[in-house]
């Protein structure tokens, strides 16, 4: 598969495009912060990005979580009454849908994407 670099315009919109939210990974950076200094900082996912396309290696950092039991309803003391929310790093999620759009583009440019 050959692939066409990430553009730090790409991680922009990517930044941009995610859902304001206050809640954050492991890291403390939220989504809302990130929108605020997205253009100004895309030049460094952007770099790490290729070079995890280029290698094949998903960084480490970036899979650990921050897992939290949420209530559903009933008894609160019945832990089956909880299900677990991971919060990621707002990082991976960009690299997830950058690493995604080009998937997807490889996958249609080669005519091997089911439309059904």
């Amino acid at each position: 598969m050959q692939t066409v670099p990430i553009t730090e315009r790409e991680i922009g919109h990517i930044i941009s495009s995610k859902k304001s939210t206050i809640s954050s990974g492991y890291d403390g950076i939220s989504a809302k912060i990130l929108r605020l200094c997205g253009n100004q900082i895309s030049k460094p996912p952007a770099f790490i990005v290729n070079k995890s396309i280029t290698v094949g290696v998903f960084p480490e950092w970036l899979k650990y979580a921050v897992a939290i039991p949420l209530h559903k309803k009933g008894d609160v003391l019945n832990m089956a009454n909880y299900r677990p929310i991971s919060l990621l790093p707002v990082f991976s999620k960009v690299f997830e849908k950058a690493v995604y759009c080009r998937l997807k583009q490889h996958l249609q440019a080669n005519n091997t994407l089911a439309t059904e």
